[in-house]
């Protein structure tokens, strides 16, 4: 129990760096950033394939 804890907690920081990587490219590329559907999707699938390959 503790260890399945410890890979969700991994993944959601992880995730989070992600995500903060990739607004700060989008500020740097596009000067402001653009949320958009496909982003959500893409990240919940990386999430997912994250959690997986931890596992």
């Amino acid at each position: 129990m503790n260890q399945l804890l410890f890979d969700i907690v991994f993944v959601l920081i992880l995730y989070l760096v992600i995500g903060i990587l990739w607004m700060i490219a989008e500020k740097i590329i596009y000067g402001h950033i653009m949320p958009r559907a496909i982003d959500n999707v893409i990240a919940l699938i990386l999430a997912l394939l994250i959690f997986v390959i931890l596992k």
